[in-house]
């Protein structure tokens, strides 16, 4: 197995883990008052500052033009943050055993990928 192949599977379980464990941190939040949408909020802004480091790390070039960032801005808010909310919302409304399906198909793409290794 070449290095490629390892960081590959290892951040397809961390992914798996934490995507695994987010129902659990966001039940303990609603409990304390929380809602679905300031915990998106919350996970989008401090998402950005994280990726900030990364790319300016990375020195990319992070000039866009304004079409292009109206395009990221409509394609963010109708898909990721719509998505996250709405995920948010169902562990808030529906058993976790229902909700759990939206985890499902990472769980099963990771135990596919290591089989094949």
């Amino acid at each position: 197995m070449n290095k490629n192949t390892k960081k590959g599977v290892l951040c397809a379980v961390i992914s798996a883990l934490v995507f695994g464990i987010t129902p659990v941190l966001a039940s303990m939040t609603f409990e304390m008052g929380s809602n679905a949408m300031t915990l998106t909020f919350y996970r989008n802004a401090l998402a950005v500052p994280v990726l900030l480091v990364v790319l300016l790390y990375r020195r990319e070039n992070l000039k866009i033009s304004l079409r292009d960032f109206a395009v990221l801005f409509l394609v963010s808010g109708l898909f990721s943050v719509s998505t996250t909310y709405l995920v948010y919302a169902s562990y808030d409304n529906a058993p976790f055993s229902l909700s759990g399906f939206y985890g499902a198909p990472w769980l099963g793409a990771v135990q596919k990928e290591t089989r094949q290794i």
